[in-house]
């Protein structure tokens, strides 16, 4: 897909959401460059999302280092959008990161996604999917931590910048209008 087919559907999304179009652009950029088809296997990830309970699934250190899923773990069923994926593939891709903004397949689950996880990666849905994500996050962490702790957890789960260039950071030097919306005092004091 061609870079500007990306900044209009980001833009698009970014509005219907309400997050500053250069937050999603600059998440866009630093998760894949814009390849829609970026994919990474997180194979320590350990929160998955139990769609037959409609729950979290959280499995232990050692549990989630294997490829083959927890006892207790389900795949999907035919009634479960449509297709059928087994427990180990469902484990699998739940915990990979899919698409523009990589989002994760057990937090695209986690917020409703019901189809094949590999769809994440169609800039409609995986866009969609990963401005959900952060519009929860925001509706979480905007008051007390701005722009900087939304974009923290985005990333690792958490709104603490633990490090001076953090994620934030990041995505805050891919525009100057990122920058300003991350760091809004940091960029008036200058």
């Amino acid at each position: 897909m061609q870079q500007t087919s990306l900044t209009v559907i980001a833009k698009r999304l970014g509005r219907e959401y309400d997050i500053p179009a250069a937050i999603v652009l600059g998440v866009i950029q630093v998760e894949s460059a814009g390849n829609e088809w970026a994919t990474r296997f997180e194979r320590h990830y350990r929160w998955c999302w139990d769609v037959r309970a409609g729950k979290p699934f959280t499995a232990s250190a050692a549990a989630a280092r294997r490829t083959d899923a927890p006892d207790g773990f389900h795949g999907t069923n035919d009634a479960h959008g449509g297709y059928y994926s087994s427990a180990d593939t469902e484990w699998n891709q739940q915990k990979t990161s899919w698409g523009p903004m990589q989002i994760m397949g057990a937090v695209a689950r986690e917020h409703g996604y019901d189809g094949p996880l590999p769809r994440l990666c169609d800039p409609l849905i995986g866009i969609d999917y990963g401005c959900r994500h952060l519009a929860r996050l925001r509706d979480r962490f905007i008051d007390r931590h701005g722009w900087a702790g939304v974009l923290d957890a985005y990333n690792d789960g958490t709104a603490r910048i633990e490090r001076p260039h953090d994620y934030p950071h990041k995505v805050a030097a891919t525009s100057p209008g990122a920058e300003a919306e991350i760091f809004p005092k940091a960029r008036g004091a200058s």
